[in-house]
């Protein structure tokens, strides 16, 4: 992707790739243990427990009950049929090392945004990129060094600029007040993690990770193409 990119760029196209922070698509935690698919604890993650929320974030190695000393001795099959013994099923994300090497790259170049193509639509089976693309890719960000600025950047301004939204994506006077406040300490893949306020054109629709009922939101169409 980032060859082709460069090979646009100088051709004097304007072109941007979007990336999401999970390597591989979220999958079932019941049926990678049925094909003997689950690999090392480090790489899996728990997107999605429904009877187990405290695990949801968290790498498979750490969902062990708190002041159990073995938990990195213990099997990912092991860890794996405990939750699934507690839920009807799990929904989990493995990272390779070769995708972590390839979003490192992506992240860090400037035709690159962070953005997700999914909607929450009724009835869907959920998925981390639905509710934790931006929150899980300032933790991956948080935890490679990256400059942070550069990251909210490519979420905020980089996209409003290139779809000619006028007015979004930054803070400055007479720009339209779409703000999120968070604790970087709590950021993370779980629904909502670390969010704490939402303000959507000025007006506060999440307050201590509850929503107000306040719907001030609307379409944004863009503009002509650059």
């Amino acid at each position: 992707m980032l060859p082709a990119l460069d090979l646009a760029a100088r051709n004097g196209q304007v072109l941007r790739a979007s990336v999401g922070p999970h390597g591989a698509t979220p999958q079932s935690l019941r049926t990678l243990t049925q094909h003997g698919c689950l690999g090392a604890l480090a790489e899996i993650t728990v997107i999605a427990a429904p009877n187990g929320k405290q695990h949801e974030g968290k790498a498979l190695a750490d969902c062990l009950s708190e002041g159990t000393s073995q938990a990195r001795a213990v099997t990912a099959a092991s860890v794996a049929e405990r939750l699934l013994n507690e839920n009807v099923d799990v929904s989990v994300a493995v990272q390779s090392a070769a995708a972590e090497q390839d979003e490192e790259g992506a992240l860090r170049h400037e035709a690159v945004m962070i953005a997700s193509d999914l909607s929450l639509a009724q009835g869907q089976r959920e998925h981390s990129r639905q509710h934790a693309t931006f929150t899980s890719a300032l933790a991956d960000a948080q935890r490679r060094g990256h400059d942070l600025a550069q990251i909210v950047h490519k979420m905020s301004q980089g996209p409003a600029n290139f779809y000619q939204m006028q007015g979004r994506g930054v803070i400055e006077p007479g720009a339209a007040a779409d703000l999120v406040l968070l604790d970087m300490a709590c950021v993370g893949a779980a629904r909502g993690q670390g969010i704490k306020n939402v303000w959507c054109n000025g007006r506060l629709v999440l307050e201590n990770g509850k929503p107000t009922g306040a719907t001030p939101g609307r379409v944004i169409r863009r503009g002509p193409a650059p």
